[in-house]
């Protein structure tokens, strides 16, 4: 039988950044109508995964470090990241 708080635990190591970086991966590659509910979903995913970041860090545990690599590529993804928008520029 295998121990339901290090399944959690092990969940919370993983799904976290699967989630953040997911959320930022389609905020970049949606184009047309689907752009700006992406970002909006972007930016929730990024408030919720600094919540989760402060309290991992507030209370010690061992995944902060993973919740804190998330939480930076979150944010300097969100800068660097081109999206694939045709502009009116290149047109």
């Amino acid at each position: 039988m295998f121990d339901l708080i290090a399944v959690a635990d092990g969940l919370n190591a993983l799904a976290l950044p699967i989630f953040g970086i997911g959320s930022l991966l389609a905020s970049r590659l949606a184009v047309g109508p689907a752009a700006r509910p992406a970002q909006q979903f972007f930016l929730a995913a990024l408030a919720l995964v600094t919540v989760a970041t402060l309290r991992t860090v507030i209370q010690c545990e061992l995944a902060w470090l993973t919740h804190m690599m998330t939480l930076m590529v979150m944010i300097v993804g969100a800068v660097v990241v081109p999206s694939h928008r045709i502009s009116s520029d290149t047109v």
